[in-house]
């Protein structure tokens, strides 16, 4: 290789090396748009739980959230109507507290509006004390429980952000997300009072009397609504 060649590729390459440095450059900068948003869960909100929703993005196209929250026992939804008793999957009946960590990556993002896919991870620590529950028609038994559970779960979802506006540094947030969770229940139960009425026969899953533990493995739908505000940092 004589001379001249070798300084045409040396050339080639520094000029190539410039091209990749600059495009990844441009590339980090376009998603270096760093957001922090903060919402609340009106679903959520009107069922069993509060929780607050902070989540931060360090690039454009990706961002990492976390959730904590309460949970509240609520008469309007005490009995599960999809379950086959109250012994099997009681309602809105338990206290406590839930986690959720999560990862999105963005598509499309644009000034007011993006879409997203996500994964999340969920975790609950619940309780309640002296319920009643009843279950059965005519024929039916009722009965007083203790319980306690702890619930962990994956949750994969997709979703849509829109954005008001309000100024070059916050802007009004609306989200809608839908998905599909898996969980698992690990519940410590004490049942006592039971009592059968009309034979009992007609009691699907009946109770058992004292102590028990139980496993519970679970698909769910999940949907969500949430609005907040983001903030450009």
């Amino acid at each position: 290789m004589n001379q001249r060649s070798y300084f045409q590729i040396k050339k080639a390459l520094i000029i190539g090396l410039f091209i990749i440095i600059h495009f990844g450059v441009t590339s980090f900068a376009q998603d270096s748009l760093k957001t922090v948003s903060i919402s609340y869960n009106l679903i959520q909100g009107c069922i069993n739980e509060q929780s607050i929703y902070v989540e931060y993005s360090p690039f454009r196209h990706h961002k990492f959230g976390i959730s904590i929250g309460k949970i509240y026992d609520n008469n309007a939804f005490e009995v599960f109507v999809l379950s086959p008793s109250q012994n099997t999957f009681p309602g809105t009946v338990y206290r406590g507290n839930v986690y959720r960590l999560s990862y999105s990556y963005i598509f499309n993002k644009k000034s007011k509006s993006d879409y997203y896919i996500g994964a999340q991870y969920i975790y609950r620590d619940m309780y309640y004390n002296h319920k009643q529950f009843r279950d059965g028609g005519d024929s039916h038994v009722e009965y007083s429980r203790n319980e306690k559970a702890t619930v962990i779960g994956f949750d994969l979802i997709s979703g849509l952000n829109k954005y008001k506006k309000l100024n070059k540094n916050f802007s009004l947030l609306f989200n809608v997300y839908y998905g599909i969770g898996w969980r698992e229940r690990y519940r410590t139960i004490y049942t006592y009072n039971l009592h059968y009425y009309g034979g009992g026969g007609g009691v699907n899953s009946p109770p058992q009397l004292g102590n028990e533990t139980k496993i519970q493995q679970y698909w769910i739908p999940v949907f969500g609504i949430k609005l907040g505000l983001q903030f450009h940092i």
